[in-house]
């Protein structure tokens, strides 16, 4: 770096620390982030003069820590406050994620269902349009430009006129309110014909399924009530969608202990079946996936997985087969964008009620859809709580303290910036809102994730520049 820089008084201009935190990485390596996202590798040297505050006597580290925001003067201060800003954006936004649950029926007994789906046969189950009525006309009440109404269940394809009705509603309310609507349906897709994928197409729906791997791996997961297999009722949707409207549909497999053995074999089901990504979503102790014995796999078996489907899916970029994990690109995002990608179970305070809200069959709602399980994260009925209640609510303000790591000993981690919490996550696994960490499984998996990429973006060229363009960037 020419010092040429550096003004007349460089080297008198007052500055100060900003808080950040280290990783030592191995061998001469130092990495330093802060809480607006910045880091830094620094060698020993660097590093001395940093925690003993005499960065002023390297004019080139001088530079590259003012740049960053990992030392404030005059010059920074306004920057870094804003990219703290950028980082804190959803904070003041307004709920955008709402979630509707159109029935509690389901034609699936999947091993792993956090809604614990109840039989197609049950009665009441189903929204109706009274009820989706007043789902819409609180969602509208959101101070958010940005709206995406995503409707699951059970099985959503069971009610499928009151999707419709919820579609075609909010777009004539919004002729008023004129806000930005994207539509998202989760279905497992056995109950779709021809007519309603037209409208979906026609309405711009985006449609995401679970594919959990191949044959023998996905009916271990998912099979229909009886017994029978749904893998082929699955992917002959799937190839219908992919190839004719591609744009469309999205997939992602739940992690099981059954498939700790399958990893390449889940990326080439995908690649097989024209489906550009899949995110490893480990399981959650919620509803059935509770049996932890029937589903559930330590710390150890999960990042041995990850790690190596990460690495085979770089093997084929680098064969010139475009396809990238999410988890991984989740956590490039908030390691390399300003502006937070907004993903609700990676923010401090974390994204309930403040991002996302659940609504189910009847028009209760809920802090997050992993929520519906319990009436301890219930915040009241749409047809008779305001959204103002709801986010001024004790239990919405609750979760928004608990999860601003501020009173959690990961206050000092290193990965904090990139990281988030999950209360109802650590409700269910742990059975309390206030986190154990040295217990906390998504804690520890968070941090072994992040510090992996880490070390692809630092010690890995080749690595980084494959990952660079899961994100849509070369910069460093």
């Amino acid at each position: 770096m020419a010092l040429s820089y550096f003004d007349a008084q460089t080297f008198n201009i007052e500055y100060t620390s900003n808080r950040y935190m280290i990783r030592k990485l191995g061998g001469d390596s130092f990495l330093i982030t802060t809480e607006h996202g910045a880091w830094v590798v620094l060698n020993r040297e660097e590093y001395d003069l940093l925690r003993l505050e005499c960065v002023e006597n390297d004019p080139n580290l001088f530079h590259i820590l003012e740049r960053k925001g990992i030392i404030i003067t005059s010059r920074n201060i306004d920057v870094v406050i804003d990219l703290y800003r950028k980082k804190k954006l959803y904070l003041f936004a307004g709920t955008n994620l709402n979630i509707i649950s159109l029935t509690s029926r389901c034609n699936h007994r999947c091993i792993y269902c956090y809604a614990s789906s109840l039989p197609v046969d049950t009665k009441g189950g189903d929204m109706d349009e009274d009820t989706a009525k007043a789902v819409v006309d609180f969602i509208f009440q959101s101070p958010s430009h940005w709206l995406t109404i995503e409707l699951s269940g059970g099985e959503p394809l069971l009610n499928f006129p009151v999707a419709q009705f919820i579609i075609d509603y909010s777009k004539e309310l919004n002729k008023k309110f004129k806000k930005n609507i994207e539509y998202r349906i989760v279905t497992n897709l056995t109950r779709m014909d021809e007519d309603i994928l037209k409208y979906f197409v026609e309405n711009n729906v985006g449609m995401s399924t679970s594919l959990d791997g191949p044959k023998e791996l996905h009916d271990k997961n998912r099979k229909y009530l009886d017994g029978a297999s749904s893998y082929d009722d699955v992917v002959y949707w799937i190839d219908v969608i992919k190839s004719q409207h591609k744009q469309y549909l999205g997939a992602l497999p739940v992690i099981t202990k059954y498939s700790l053995d399958y990893g390449r074999e889940i990326v080439d089901e995908y690649v097989k079946h024209d489906l550009g990504s899949l995110r490893l979503k480990h399981t959650a102790p919620v509803g059935y996936a509770r049996a932890w014995d029937t589903v559930g796999y330590s710390l150890e078996e999960y990042m041995t997985l990850w790690k190596d489907v990460l690495d085979y899916i770089l093997s084929l970029n680098r064969k010139g087969i475009p396809f990238s994990e999410g988890m991984t690109t989740l956590f490039l995002k908030k390691i390399i964008d300003p502006v937070d990608p907004n993903y609700v179970d990676l923010c401090m305070p974390c994204g309930a009620v403040i991002s996302q809200i659940t609504y189910d069959d009847k028009g209760d709602i809920y802090t997050c859809d992993e929520a519906r399980n319990s009436e301890i994260f219930k915040l009241g009925n749409v047809k008779e709580t305001t959204y103002r209640d709801v986010l001024g609510s004790q239990t919405t303000l609750g979760m928004a303290d608990l999860s601003s790591s501020y009173s959690f000993l990961c206050d000092d981690c290193v990965w904090k910036p990139y990281c988030g919490t999950c209360i109802v996550y650590t409700y269910y696994a742990q059975g309390g809102m206030v986190n154990k960490l040295p217990l906390d499984f998504k804690c520890k998996a968070n941090g072994e994730m992040i510090e992996h990429i880490f070390r692809k973006l630092i010690f890995s060229k080749n690595d980084m520049g494959i990952l660079m363009e899961w994100v849509g960037t070369r910069r460093y």
